[in-house]
């Protein structure tokens, strides 16, 4: 780790290198852009007008100082921004006008217009009126006067990620992530080699963003996750892995209503299946979290066949185990459900053996579940204490949970 001053997190050399090449040398100021290397008036030499500064601050007391990031994420680059010096003393002596967020956006947006550059694209300078009227309506990508890209689907993956490091914080601001989500949309829409992966990440993003709200409208999420599957569906070559995630999504919204469709679940769960089974490559952990959960929805019938439900379960179990580095914390969730299964079934020596399983691929996970893993222990002793036919059927119910 570089510090040259002791409790302050400089970046090194290497990052400060890559950020200044990824804006072309350029300031990231959208309405600054100037050229920060140039020749020096010696003729072997040349000159940085260029600084590396924190989003975040990298000590103390320091301007948009983060005390809940590590010392290794203030010295990232994911947390650095690249300014002439103007720019650069600008940010930190106006906190207001300069915000985390907004120096995200620069430092994005500033990545696009270099994306563009060094492909040949030109750049239209135009201000928010003239913006406004190419999109016609709606919000206006990334509220800033001065040079943009013309590439639009370049405008629409920098929206795009506004959005998701908007989702991804602590205490999102989902009306912003779904404003920049419509931008990173009508940017898309507005290009003439439509990016339908592009297309179908921002309505999947939207059903994400619509299902978190506290008081969610489940009918407008499933309708944004469908319309991403069908975007998915129109690459070329299909996305089958992502059609297989919103598939996936619109089977959780399904099993979560207050009075849950488990038919339209399990629907939403064999397609989700079908499009995973045609990934390139296979993602087994995905396949078998798809057989978990038709497992779920087979045992949460009014008349379970545990026959069933024990057939879908040992193949989430197999399929989680055949991955590469398998997640042993769904792994560990698959055995406590084969337990379930097998204790159904009246086959008490089978349960314990897989609930004891499940203990063990806990304790293997990155993060162990305290909570889980005592109530599995009870389930355990349980279990052992061989409860008659009579208490079965209530016990299976705490233990599905």
């Amino acid at each position: 780790m570089a510090q040259s001053i002791v409790g302050r997190d400089d970046f090194r050399e290497a990052i400060k290198q890559t950020l200044a090449k990824r804006v072309g040398m350029r300031c990231s100021n959208p309405q600054c852009r100037k050229t920060t290397w140039g020749p020096s008036s010696e003729p072997d030499k040349a000159l940085n007008i260029g600084v590396a500064a924190h989003i975040c601050a990298a000590a103390p007391a320091g301007p948009r100082y983060d005390d809940e990031m590590t010392s290794e994420q203030r010295i990232s680059i994911e947390n650095g921004i690249w300014l002439c010096q103007n720019c650069a003393h600008l940010i930190d002596h106006d906190l207001y006008a300069f915000t985390r967020d907004s120096l995200v956006e620069w430092k994005l947006w500033s990545e696009a217009a270099a994306r563009n550059e060094i492909r040949g694209q030109r750049f239209l300078r135009a201000r928010k009126s003239v913006l406004q009227g190419v999109f016609n309506s709606g919000p206006t990508p990334a509220s800033i006067a001065g040079p943009i890209p013309t590439d639009w689907n370049g405008v629409g993956l920098a929206s795009l990620r506004l959005g998701l490091y908007e989702t991804q914080k602590e205490s999102p601001n989902w009306a912003f992530a779904n404003e920049r989500l419509l931008e990173a949309l009508k940017a898309y829409d507005s290009s003439d080699l439509r990016d339908w992966v592009g297309i179908g990440k921002c309505m999947y993003m939207l059903g994400f963003v619509e299902q978190s709200k506290p008081d969610y409208a489940s009918q407008s999420a499933d309708s944004w996750y469908e319309a991403s599957i069908s975007a998915f569906m129109d690459a070329d070559p299909v996305d089958w892995a992502s059609a297989g995630v919103s598939w996936q999504q619109r089977g959780f919204l399904a099993e979560s209503q207050p009075i849950p469709d488990w038919l339209a679940a399990e629907e939403m769960y064999t397609e989700a299946l079908c499009a995973y089974q045609q990934a390139d490559p296979v993602d087994w952990t995905a396949i078998g979290t798809c057989y978990k959960q038709l497992g779920f929805v087979a045992a949460n019938g009014s008349a379970p066949n545990w026959i069933v439900v024990a057939d879908w379960l040992q193949r989430a179990l197999d399929a989680c185990l055949a991955a590469e580095g398998p997640d042993m914390t769904i792994v560990s969730r698959c055995y406590h459900q084969c337990c379930c299964a097998a204790y159904a079934l009246g086959k008490v020596a089978k349960a314990i053996e897989w609930i004891e399983q499940a203990i063990a691929a806990e304790q293997q996970a990155q993060n162990p579940d305290v909570s889980t893993l005592n109530a599995w222990r009870a389930d355990l002793s349980m279990l052992k204490s061989h409860l008659g036919p009579l208490d079965r059927t209530r016990h299976i119910r705490i233990m599905l949970g």
